[in-house]
Parts: structure tokens; C-alpha cells; sequence
């Protein structure tokens, strides 16, 4: 993956974080930021072999799509 983008369909706040796989059940938070929108996106520097994780404080209607960027 290389690109994500987080939704929040409750209200415009959320958390992005990349995690890159490290190999086993061992994982690296590489990228993560705070949005205060309803949808953020972000384009991480090179491709990688992970997973977006999209996550708020409390109970909220939350999606995360990851692929390649240009694609």
C-alpha cells in the first residue's frame, strides 16, 4: 500500500495511522495523523507491506480504504 484515506460518518474527526508489516505478527506505525474533516487522505512516500488503521475516542460510522498511489 502506499495510499489511504479515512471516512468518518458520524463527525468530522478521526485518527489515520499506517502500520507497516514487519514480518510474524510484527508491526510499525510509520505515519499517523489527527483530521478534523469528515474525509483525509495522505500519499505516504514509497509503497509498503501493511494496513491503515482509521480510529476515534468514542463510537463513531468509520471506513479506511488503502491501495497504491495513481491507482
Amino acid at each position: 500500500m502506499e495510499e489511504g484515506e479515512g471516512d468518518n460518518y458520524t463527525y468530522p474527526e478521526f485518527t489515520m495511522v499506517f502500520w507497516k508489516y514487519n514480518g510474524g505478527s510484527s508491526y510499525t506505525q510509520i505515519w499517523g495523523k489527527p483530521f478534523s474533516a469528515y474525509t483525509g487522505t495522505h500519499c505516504y512516500s514509497s509503497a509498503f507491506d501493511g494496513h491503515l488503521q482509521v480510529a476515534v475516542l468514542s463510537q463513531a460510522n468509520l471506513a479506511g480504504t488503502q491501495r497504491y498511489c495513481g491507482a
